[in-house]
């Protein structure tokens, strides 16, 4: 059975709170005892290359063994450092839970306000994938923006169509 290296990514994933964060590795199985968390998952990432293009099964044993090590290793390493916190964005509106159950024009208010709020998310993870180093962090952010671009377009849609039936009624 081929072994393929996106098998391997959600173990690597358990490192990324700490991939900006220096570890010191207590075993020879990397090519050095000291430096960031992402170099250490990178060489990991290169030897789980090495060992998905191996064809021959002693050579892949060897690979294997070795990413073992390398695992248990950083794990340990890890164990002593305290994770980067995850930053969050913190809207400043608050919304009521009933806001489809609240007149036209108190929801037309409610919507105005959600999409203020969606455009000062945008703007805050715009500015976080620029902070951000690693790929993957920051793929993590434009998906976010990518969301957060459709909410802003459904929240535009139902402004639009509130201020449609406000006009009808007046």
């Amino acid at each position: 059975m081929p072994i393929h290296a996106q098998d391997f990514s959600s173990y690597l994933a358990f490192f990324t709170p700490f991939l900006n964060q220096e570890a010191v590795v207590f075993d020879d199985c990397f090519t050095k005892k000291t430096q960031l968390v992402l170099h250490f998952v990178y060489e990991m990432q290169e030897t789980i290359t090495q060992l998905t293009q191996q064809k021959d099964t002693e050579h892949a044993e060897v690979y294997a063994a070795r990413l073992l090590r390398q695992f248990d290793a950083l794990k340990r390493a890890v164990a002593h450092i305290k994770p980067e916190k995850q930053a969050l964005f913190q809207s400043s509106y608050q919304f009521p839970k009933n806001i489809h159950s609240l007149p036209v024009s108190k929801r037309l208010n409610e919507y105005r306000k959600a999409l203020r709020a969606l455009h000062e998310k945008t703007s805050w993870l715009i500015e976080q994938n620029l902070k951000a180093t690693d790929a993957r962090v920051k793929q993590q952010f434009e998906n976010s923006i990518q969301e957060t671009e459709y909410r802003k377009q459904k929240c535009i849609a139902a402004i639009e169509k509130l201020e449609e039936e406000l006009s009808f009624v007046k």
